[in-house]
């Protein structure tokens, strides 16, 4: 196992953690205050995220919910405190990663995540990269 990367949220830490006995699955995991551990992404997902390569930027949290790109798909999901993954961008042609939540965009939404986005099909050498808000 190998932490890809940390997030705090409050008083509980989450992080990523790349399992090669799971055919190299990368799962958010969570440390909730009280000292117990667990993981958030569910079977059948991976967060990891085909900007970097490598994966970074693959996911965000915000008052318990949990925003991150599933590998298979390279879909946006959100996964609000123990529910299941639900798809909040399009089956797509796009790649989501380096992930900020911005509670200025909607106070009345706080976890809407703003993501740099490049298209995939686009020449390696230069993709095109925007930057998006989504609204949940």
């Amino acid at each position: 196992m190998r932490n890809q990367m940390l997030r705090w949220d409050g008083e509980d830490l989450y992080w990523s953690e790349l399992r090669p006995f799971e055919a190299g699955r990368i799962v958010v995991c969570k440390r909730s205050a009280d000292g117990t551990t667990s993981d958030v992404t569910p079977q059948g997902f991976n967060a990891r995220s085909r900007v970097h390569e490598y994966g970074g930027g693959h996911f965000a949290v915000k008052d318990g919910t949990v925003f991150f790109t599933n590998y298979a798909d390279q879909r946006l999901y959100r996964q609000d405190g123990g529910a299941a993954p639900r798809a909040i961008m399009p089956d797509a042609d796009i790649r989501h990663a380096d992930m900020l939540i911005d509670t200025r965009v909607s106070p009345s939404t706080p976890s809407s995540p703003s993501t740099p986005m490049a298209g995939a099909n686009r020449s390696p050498s230069r993709p095109a990269t925007t930057s998006t808000r989504r609204r949940s």
